[in-house]
């Protein structure tokens, strides 16, 4: 017996703006800084923006929530920043506490 396979249409969302890189940034063999379609992400700059983008797992997640059940989709860096606002983001310096991508951490 095969168990049935649920599948919800849920809108993928990338870390970063140009999904097709993904690679090369996780690789390192391009910076985020360096991302074509950087402003998409509301960031500043392109540095804001390749500061943010790999820690933004969680952020990815809930744009895809939001879109998946019909609520507006903000750009992810004013999201982050809002999220900072609200103490789930907490920058000391290069590092960063984001308690969001550990409450998507299943705990059993």
């Amino acid at each position: 017996m095969t168990a049935p396979v649920i599948t919800h249409p849920v809108p993928y969302y990338s870390q970063w703006e140009s999904a097709a890189l993904v690679p090369e940034f996780i690789t390192g063999t391009r910076s985020a800084a360096d991302d074509p379609l950087w402003p998409k992400s509301g960031a500043d700059t392109a540095e804001e923006y390749a500061f943010w983008a790999p820690r933004t797992c969680g952020v990815a997640c809930l744009r895809m929530t939001l879109d998946h059940f019909g609520h507006p989709v903000p750009p992810s860096v004013p999201l982050v920043r809002d999220l900072a606002e609200a103490g789930a983001y907490v920058r000391d310096g290069d590092n960063v506490n984001h308690s969001l991508d550990r409450g998507c951490v299943s705990r059993q």
